[in-house]
């Protein structure tokens, strides 16, 4: 799994110091399902990133992130980039 922020790839979990609060990076980039396996649920759902398992129409929806527009149903394989203040952007693109 590899999240990326600003062009940067980071290849794993982000690593806790014993001073420093882990947090979502502006910028960071990945697949929905990647979000939901590098971090836990209640900490994501302090950035308004929800996860779910919702099936409609054989669309399987693997989050509910906020955006500029409101909430929106995210797919496993959609692209979301946090853009600070607990809003996301969704894309389809790598």
């Amino acid at each position: 799994m590899q999240l990326k922020k600003a062009g940067i790839k980071f290849n794993g979990q982000f690593k806790e110091e014993s001073n420093m609060k882990i947090s979502i990076p502006i910028g960071t980039r990945g697949k929905a399902t990647e979000f939901r396996d590098s971090y836990k649920r209640d900490f994501l759902s302090n950035y308004n990133f929800i996860t779910i398992n919702f099936v409609n129409n054989g669309n399987y929806f693997r989050a509910l992130v906020k955006t500029k527009y409101g909430y929106i149903a995210v797919c496993g394989d959609e692209q979301v980039t946090y853009v600070g203040d607990g809003i996301w952007s969704v894309s389809k693109d790598e």
